[in-house]
């Protein structure tokens, strides 16, 4: 009997303009910041369909990341 395979992804998420992304596109948001800046992060996440709202609080400096 073969067992169904487990998903094993990151949780996908619904911005308010109904794109789609998941967890992994932020923390790859977050290293990019880190190791360029602020402006091409941004610029990755727009052309992930991530909306303006949760760009800035992902990329805003008070530690605030949770993901709705």
């Amino acid at each position: 009997m073969n067992a169904p395979a487990i998903e094993r992804r990151f949780p996908s998420h619904t911005g308010a303009g109904g794109a789609q992304y998941d967890a992994c596109i932020v923390e790859r948001a977050l290293k990019v910041q880190r190791s360029a800046n602020t402006v091409s992060a941004v610029e990755y996440l727009k052309s992930r369909g991530v909306d303006a709202e949760v760009i800035v609080r992902v990329l805003s400096s008070n530690g605030r990341r949770i993901l709705e």
